[in-house]
C-alpha cells in the first residue's frame, strides 16, 4: 500500500520520498543443521501448545502475512509463516553469521525478534546503505558484492524474509 511507504517513526531521518519498493538483489542463506534442528524443535513445540490450547477451548489467533499468501506455505501452515525484518545495514553481517537474534533487538516491547506481516512495516526500520565500501560495511560489502555482484551506488535497504513459528 504506497499511502503507508515512508512513514514511521523510524523513517523520519530519511528526507527522500517514494511511493514503492523494489527488489534489488535477493540472496538466500542456508543454516547450520544445529540451528535447523532447534527451529525444528520449537516449531513441533509451538503446535504441540496450539493443539493443547485449543483442546482446552481456548482460540489461538492465526497470524499470516502477505509473503504467507504469494510464497509457498511453509511446512506446517498452522504455526508457520513467512514474515519481514527491516535492519539497519550495520546489522546484516550480524544477523547473517549468527542468525536473528533476541539479544541484538531492543525494541518498545524489550528484547525480542521483530517481524512484520507487510513490506510497509519492516520499511519503517530500515536505513539507507548509498555507497559501496562505506565506512563500518566493508566487511559486509565484502560478503554481498561478490562473483559479479555490484552495488548499486544508490540506497540499498535491506529486509529478511523470514519462516517464523507463531502461536
Amino acid at each position: 500500500q504506497p499511502d503507508q511507504l515512508g512513514i514511521g517513526r523510524d523513517t523520519a531521518a530519511y528526507s527522500q520520498p517514494y511511493r514503492q519498493l523494489r527488489v534489488a538483489f535477493a540472496w538466500r542463506i542456508h543454516i547450520t543443521s544445529d540451528r535447523l534442528a532447534v527451529f525444528q524443535a520449537k516449531r513441533h513445540a509451538a503446535l504441540r501448545e496450539v493443539t493443547q490450547a485449543e483442546k482446552n477451548g481456548i482460540t489461538i489467533p492465526r497470524v499470516t502475512s502477505r509473503l504467507s499468501t504469494r510464497l509457498a506455505c511453509p511446512r506446517d501452515q498452522q504455526t508457520d509463516g513467512w514474515f519481514l525484518h527491516g535492519t539497519k545495514p550495520g546489522s546484516v553481517l550480524a544477523i547473517l553469521s549468527g542468525g536473528l537474534n533476541e539479544r541484538m533487538c531492543t525494541g518498545q516491547f524489550g528484547k525480542g525478534v521483530y517481524l512484520a506481516e507487510d513490506p510497509e512495516k519492516s520499511d519503517q526500520y530500515t536505513t539507507p546503505d548509498s555507497q559501496y565500501r562505506s565506512p563500518g560495511l566493508e566487511g559486509l560489502h565484502d560478503c554481498l558484492f561478490r562473483a559479479g555482484l555490484r552495488h548499486p551506488q544508490t540506497d540499498l535497504f535491506y529486509t529478511f524474509v523470514c519462516q517464523a513459528v507463531t502461536g
